[in-house]
């Protein structure tokens, strides 16, 4: 079972004594470790103190509590910060469930705190379980609320739950930080109901996007849009949600582009759609996927110029209908030599079955592991492939069609 240590800071200020107060309880105290002790009542309490700190009050304060020194130096350059920094992720247990009070921190104290416990939730899996601080000036007759100031670490959850979906292309972060937020919201009277769904929805989109399933993606997108919005809405309304709306601005500009196939995958839009899923691909370095997708859309584009059924696999069908036919066409083209394509193919035949030759060779590569007696070094696969593949998105894309026409 886990500890439960509290981590507090002593300092040299002239410390007055005040009627602490939190949720009802109330400690009157010189020190805030002590009122720390007294209302959340931690197994161990930590204590960082410098030598000066530990002369001026360091008696007082052990007659007043129950407390575990941890001796840091005076932060005067950077050397005595990081000295700092490693007494105090040494003196928190690994496991532990950690309460931080930075009353009595004193200059950098409350930044390098803050740098402490991102550390330790990392390395030695601490749970934090609350930021608190002791807020003397704002109290009346005599008391000074604690005030809780855990909500703010959640900013950092939040950089990096958005950095990871702009990254990698992941959204489970985005989902539990979208449930979390909304059940906070409904507990301070201020719901912000719309955030759940949006975060379902999302997660859905981006497993789908993750085993490369079009059909499902563009399903999963149409009406994205609006949910964001409406969640939008709901974290205005929620001041603990309200910094997650320049991440649902950021998401639905993500997605917007996906959201435009009307019904099907094989229109005009339905394949501009599917250029935004390559590049989205691009963006979050998914080159299989993308590889992958990228032959699809071209034997989809085959069997829709042909009257092809682009949904039939064709498996036993002995005149190769349906999508085994569109790959037969292909493979021909493929199979052509130079001139004999530029005289039987259309000009936008030559461009697939270029696009063609060139990603069925980069995806084979990577399917296969490079097993080969000569791989292709995977920065070149890289650097031609992001090539070839914005030119078959931009191939697909209408709008880019347009500006080709202009």
């Amino acid at each position: 079972m886990s500890i439960r240590v509290a981590l507090s800071f002593l300092g040299t200020g002239q410390y007055q004594p005040t009627t602490y107060t939190w949720n009802g309880d109330d400690c009157n105290t010189r020190f805030m470790p002590v009122a720390l002790e007294s209302l959340f009542e931690p197994g161990r309490l930590l204590v960082a103190e410098t030598p000066g700190a530990r002369q001026k009050h360091g008696e007082a304060l052990r007659e007043a509590c129950d407390m575990t020194s941890v001796t840091v130096p005076r932060a005067t350059d950077e050397t005595a910060w990081w000295r700092m920094f490693n007494a105090l992720t040494d003196a928190v247990p690994e496991g532990a469930t950690l309460l931080v009070d930075v009353t009595h921190g004193f200059r950098s104290q409350p930044f390098l705190s803050l740098a402490v416990v991102i550390y330790l939730r990392v390395v030695k899996d601490v749970e934090v379980e609350r930021i608190v601080y002791g807020a003397y000036e704002a109290g009346e007759e005599g008391t000074s609320p604690v005030v809780d100031l855990t909500s703010f670490l959640d900013l950092i959850d939040w950089a990096k739950a958005t950095e990871q979906f702009k990254r990698y292309g992941d959204a489970a972060p985005v989902r539990d930080m979208f449930t979390a937020l909304s059940d906070e919201s409904q507990l301070g009277g201020q719901a912000a109901l719309r955030l759940r769904p949006a975060g379902e929805k999302l997660s859905r989109l981006t497993r789908a996007l993750s085993l490369n399933r079009p059909l499902e993606t563009l399903d999963e997108a149409d009406g994205l849009i609006g949910m964001l919005e409406g969640a939008m809405d709901d974290a205005m309304s929620a001041p603990p949600a309200v910094p997650a709306k320049r991440l649902l601005v950021t998401l639905a500009e993500r997605f917007a582009p996906l959201g435009h196939a009307e019904g099907s995958v094989f229109t005009s839009r339905g394949f501009g759609a599917q250029a935004a899923m390559l590049r989205f691909y691009m963006q979050t370095r998914q080159y299989l996927q993308a590889f992958t997708l990228g032959q699809e859309m071209l034997v989809s584009w085959t069997c829709v110029h042909h009257d092809l059924d682009p949904l039939d696999r064709g498996q036993t069908d002995p005149d190769l209908r349906g999508r085994r036919g569109g790959r037969a066409l292909l493979k021909e083209c493929d199979q052509m030599d130079r001139e004999t394509r530029n005289e039987d193919l259309a000009s936008r035949e030559k461009d697939v079955a270029r696009f063609w030759t060139g990603l069925r060779r980069l995806r084979n590569d990577v399917a296969h592991a490079g097993f080969s007696h000569n791989p292709t070094p995977s920065q070149n696969l890289i650097e031609e492939g992001e090539g070839l593949l914005s030119d078959v998105a931009d191939f697909f894309d209408p709008h880019a069609e347009l500006q080709r026409g202009n």
